[in-house]
């Protein structure tokens, strides 16, 4: 105890009880969260599900000028509806 002071401080030895109970808290815990990371597994697909046929090199060709043409198209209209809103 401090001189000048009323507070005294009791030091209480750890008991059985609870360490067993700290002890079973730390495993619920522990259980909750192994539950939780399997319960989140997510299903990749099969490969043996994925289209066999692939598209051939004009096939591609054409695939590609056509998503240009799109992206092209989307560009313009995109800069048209800019331009009409600065005007507003």
């Amino acid at each position: 105890m401090m001189r000048g002071s009323n507070i005294a401080v009791r030091f209480r030895p750890a008991t059985s009880a609870g360490c067993i109970g700290a002890a079973a808290g730390a495993l619920v815990l522990t259980a909750l969260v192994a539950g939780c990371s399997q319960a989140n597994s997510t299903r990749l697909p099969e490969l043996a599900s994925l289209p066999r046929r692939l598209l051939s090199e004009e096939e591609q060709k054409k695939a590609v000028e056509a998503l240009k043409a799109r992206q092209e198209t989307h560009r313009a209209e995109a800069i048209k509806e800019i331009e009409g809103e600065k005007h507003r």
